[in-house]
């Protein structure tokens, strides 16, 4: 998708950033997991950030588009 999207010049750049981001979500999430638990000793809030994250990168990866050309 990411190709289709930025054409090849751009591709590893921008390729590489989006898996920065995804890793250090993964390892900051499992921390913020375990500190929410820690302070209100619920996963709920940490349940419901989770979900609206995954609703925000939904909603823009369904709102990404071809450049024109």
């Amino acid at each position: 998708m990411v190709g289709q999207l930025s054409g090849p010049v751009s591709h590893g750049a921008i390729f590489g950033t989006a898996n920065l981001f995804h890793h250090s979500a993964g390892a900051l999430g499992s921390y913020a997991g375990g500190l929410a638990f820690d302070v209100s000793r619920r996963y709920a809030g940490i349940f419901l950030a989770s979900a609206v994250l995954v609703l925000g990168s939904a909603e823009a990866t369904a709102l990404a588009r071809s450049p024109r050309r």
